[in-house]
């Protein structure tokens, strides 16, 4: 990844390891939701994909600043590393320290977008 940023890529567009992952899983999540569609599912991927990229807005928590966001952005990510605790999803700890966009990302498919909806509140 280094090698990718230091050769192809100018210094503003380079991002850090976590944002590369959230968008590797982000394409994950859209290639699940394609195999899905091809399967015969009444999936409407647009509109999954629409619904995942708003949660994953909605945790950014724009609105605030500060203390509070930080807290708001915290607690979001603690309620995501319990469910995936919870899930049996191995790799929740190495993900502690990682922004609540990483650990959201690395949760959602399609069996729990809506459960997902209800957990993070804004």
């Amino acid at each position: 990844m280094l090698n990718l940023q230091s050769q192809y890529l100018r210094e503003p567009m380079r991002s850090p390891f976590y944002r590369w992952a959230a968008k590797a899983l982000r394409l994950s999540f859209f290639l699940q939701c394609l195999r899905q569609k091809m399967a015969g599912s009444v999936l409407d991927v647009r509109e999954t994909i629409r619904r995942a990229d708003e949660l994953e807005e909605r945790m950014r928590f724009e609105g605030l600043e500060g203390e509070d966001r930080r807290r708001e952005r915290r607690e979001v990510q603690e309620t995501l590393l319990a469910a995936l605790r919870d899930a049996g999803k191995g790799g929740w700890k190495q993900l502690k320290p990682r922004p609540p966009e990483r650990v959201y990302w690395e949760f959602i498919d399609l069996d729990n977008l809506e459960s997902l909806d209800t957990m993070i509140v804004v």
